[in-house]
């Protein structure tokens, strides 16, 4: 199956994916192989606060970085807005 760049911006517009992108972002990490711990909220429980993802890896790749990281997902189409929102939040946080 081809999918496009066309293809990716109409479906995160759906509400639906919300929910499944975490679910995207957890299939596609546990490729690194040396995941030994992950989280990622899904479906209904995306609108928890804090974290969208935690994962720890031994190894590491060009995908997953190795040690814990933590993870933030948006469907959002205002990124820089965002990632702002999002670095002022976790600074609250470790406040």
């Amino acid at each position: 199956m081809r999918v496009t760049a066309k293809d990716i911006e109409g479906w995160a517009e759906r509400r639906e994916a919300q929910g499944e992108l975490p679910r995207l972002v957890r299939r596609l990490a546990i490729q690194a192989g040396s995941i030994t711990e992950m989280a990622f909220q899904a479906g209904d429980s995306v609108s928890r606060p804090g974290w969208d993802g935690q994962l720890t890896s031994k190894e590491g790749d060009a995908w997953v970085p190795a040690g814990r990281s933590l993870w933030e997902l948006s469907v959002r189409g205002d990124v820089a807005t965002k990632a702002n929102e999002d670095l002022r939040q976790a600074n609250r946080f470790d406040a």
